[in-house]
């Protein structure tokens, strides 16, 4: 990559001056205020480099200066290099490049045990984002309220509306986390100036939370349907995936991550204690007891743990992310077995939960207040709560009503 001075006729004996900037046997020029005469021009360079001196000290030093300032410069097109330094001219505020910059953010909540999982859906987030640029680089200038724009209307041919939202607000919050980083507001440094999620249009949000729990009879299929082999997979993968999603209904709709953290420590005369690491910020850490029916110590048998850990999922899988991706492609790869009356992009994870939910509710007459502590949920009255020793049996006679409804029984 270099930088050189550049002359082109200008007619009347006179030559404009550029900057010109090579690489890989490419260029791009960009203008200079100097014209010179022609008698100062021999083979198409500048004779006299002592009388335009200021040429090469004001200009072409200038333009190596902001080039050793930018970031990832090599990765970079050509005219976007030119568009950086010509951007860069009127100004000595330092160029910020958004993916290294956002990913230094990233690096920081993964030191944080409180914020890994977090990281993972910045980290997912961030990643979609540089798919759709195709970009190694991202200057903050570069990012304006019209490529954001592009972005939600790309991810709107493949994303739920409520899914868009989420990854754009990321994107958004590693941008503010960028700007602060960079900008002195006390002294009225400001590196980066622009801010392109202004007037953003986005898709209509419709809760979907009733599509997502599975009817009585659905659920009856999941639990009993077989599943027989067929190309590309085995059954018993797929199986392991369906114990998986029946594991969390039967444990009352316990999560994936906290899944992943049990240890055998936890289960003790047939309840598994455990604070939810999505609510571990709570005061009290969000403990709950769950009762461990015998459903549930069935699977819990079968997929034991070799070490500290109550579950086989970190012998099989290398991080949480992947565990949860692979159960929920299974359930996908399982949904034409079931004949299920609810769409495909809702019969994930997560179902089990909204599932259990809605049969305690709907079902065995369970207000909301108690559903919400089934699940864990921040109590209405949480002054109140506060004082209050935790008795879980409720849980337990929750818990045991809903298996009763799958096993038609009644409350």
């Amino acid at each position: 990559m270099k930088l050189s001075i550049h002359l082109k006729p200008k007619g009347n004996e006179e030559y404009y001056v550029y900057i010109c900037l090579t690489h890989q046997s490419k260029r791009v020029l960009m203008a200079t205020p100097y014209v010179i005469g022609a008698e100062h021009v021999k083979k198409g360079k500048i004779a006299n480099r002592a009388k335009y001196a200021e040429i090469y000290n004001n200009e072409l030093l200038k333009y190596e200066e902001r080039l050793g300032k930018i970031p990832a410069a090599e990765k970079l097109s050509l005219s976007a290099l030119k568009e950086i330094l010509c951007a860069s001219k009127t100004t000595d505020n330092e160029v910020v490049e958004f993916f290294s910059e956002a990913e230094k953010c990233i690096k920081e909540m993964e030191g944080n045990p409180k914020s890994r999982r977090t990281a993972m859906v910045y980290r997912s987030s961030l990643n979609l984002f540089k798919e759709y640029t195709r970009r190694t680089a991202l200057y903050t200038f570069e990012m304006t309220s019209k490529m954001m724009q592009g972005y939600i209307d790309h991810l709107a041919s493949s994303k739920e509306p409520a899914t868009i939202v989420n990854r754009v607000t990321i994107i958004r919050r590693l941008f503010n986390k960028v700007k602060d980083v960079h900008n002195d507001y006390d002294l009225g440094i400001l590196n980066v100036k622009n801010y392109p999620f202004k007037r953003l249009r986005y898709p209509e949000v419709i809760s979907q939370a009733g599509n997502k729990a599975l009817s009585v009879a659905d659920l009856r299929k999941v639990i009993s349907a077989p599943i027989p082999e067929g190309k590309g997979y085995r059954a018993y993968e797929l199986e392991y995936g369906r114990d998986y999603f029946l594991l969390s209904f039967y444990l009352i709709g316990i999560n994936p991550a906290d899944m992943w953290d049990l240890t055998k420590d936890q289960l003790k005369e047939g309840w598994i204690t455990y604070s939810r690491r999505k609510t571990q910020r709570r005061r009290g850490g969000a403990e709950i007891s769950i009762p461990v029916s015998s459903y549930a110590m069935e699977l819990l048998e079968r997929h034991k743990g070799r070490g500290e850990y109550l579950l086989d999922v970190r012998d099989n899988y290398k991080s949480l992310e992947s565990f949860v991706l692979q159960i929920n492609r299974k359930l996908h790869k399982m949904y034409p077995f079931f004949n299920l009356d609810m769409d495909k992009e809702y019969f994930t994870w997560y179902s089990a939960r909204h599932t259990w939910a809605s049969i305690a509710a709907n079902e065995c007459a369970f207000s909301d207040e108690e559903v919400a502590r089934a699940l864990n949920h921040q109590s209405m009255h949480r002054v109140t709560r506060g004082y209050i020793r935790p008795n879980w049996s409720l849980l337990e006679r929750m818990n045991e009503a809903v298996l009763a409804v799958i096993q038609n029984e009644g409350r």
